[in-house]
């Protein structure tokens, strides 16, 4: 969905509540998201520990037009080659309903993660869609090309 239209959409759901009726509907989808992140954290770290990969976490803190503000977590995967860096961007996409980015630490050569329904994508920063689905295997496949490019 396109922004313009997420946020058509969302207006023409706003125009009948109250503010009460809008403020719980932001912190719904706020909650859906992070609940979202969660998820795709926890698998990532099962994934990268079953490849002897360590994990850590650091809290970052993201503002939105209309979630507001909120805390979510980065994860940096450690393995032999380099680091990759798991970072959610925001819930408010022009394509999808979140973005969180896989990185290399420093090369910062990225895929993107986005979230369509309950499923997440891969798009490259060419904007072509990864052509393996989000999985273990895809997830270890990006880490090692994401690493290993210079």
């Amino acid at each position: 969905m396109r922004r313009d239209s997420l946020q058509g959409e969302l207006a023409r759901y706003h125009s009948g509540m109250s503010t009460t009726e809008q403020v719980t509907d932001r912190e719904e989808i706020r909650r859906q998201w992070l609940t979202a992140i969660d998820d795709l954290l926890q698998d990532a770290r099962r994934w990268a520990e079953a490849q002897g990969w360590s994990v850590s976490l650091e809290e970052k803190a993201v503002e939105e037009k209309q979630l507001g503000q909120y805390r979510t977590r980065v994860m940096t995967v450690h393995t032999q080659e380099g680091n990759l860096v798991l970072e959610p961007i925001a819930w408010s996409h022009y394509t999808a309903q979140g973005r969180v980015d896989m990185y290399a630490w420093a090369t910062r050569n990225t895929v993107y993660l986005l979230r369509q329904g309950r499923e997440w994508i891969v798009r490259t920063e060419s904007h072509i869609d990864w052509p393996m689905a989000w999985s273990e295997a895809t997830f270890v496949d990006l880490t090692r090309r994401l690493v290993r490019s210079r």
